[in-house]
């Protein structure tokens, strides 16, 4: 949503079967697929493919800088969180990019898992999302 061509509200949905791993080598393929099997399991992927983001209200830090408020939704729990973003213009387009960590447990993920699961597991899932507009 937009007014006067800035970002008031909106949402976005998070494919959930591209959690990837970044923090093991690539070549350590089996220790990536393993892991990210498990993250899948955790996250309840085949029973909720995909997590949103409603936003709420938008702030303007700046031309180019913003804070999202809203609602995150993961499995069947929502929180109302505040994300920084972004906004690139490029071939008259705008572009709201971010990158943000939340913690998996305020979302019940992985707490059922041993005491080793959730120590050796980050807590802190990070998520990158880009928004693309066409004006």
């Amino acid at each position: 949503q937009f007014d006067i061509h800035k970002l008031t509200g909106g949402q976005f949905t998070a494919d959930m079967n591209k959690i990837g791993i970044t923090d093991i080598p690539p070549h350590e393929t089996a220790a990536i697929q393993n892991l990210t099997t498990h993250l899948k399991d955790d996250f309840e992927v085949a029973t909720y493919p995909s997590a949103t983001f409603e936003i709420t209200h938008v702030s303007y830090l700046s031309s180019d800088s913003l804070l999202l408020s809203g609602n995150f939704k993961i499995k069947e729990i929502t929180r109302h969180i505040t994300i920084p973003a972004k906004e690139i213009r490029r071939n008259n387009k705008k572009i709201y990019s971010t990158t943000f960590q939340f913690n998996r447990f305020d979302w019940n993920i992985g707490k059922k898992g041993s005491w080793l699961e959730q120590r050796l597991v980050d807590k802190e899932v990070e998520l990158r999302i880009n928004l693309v507009t066409s004006s």
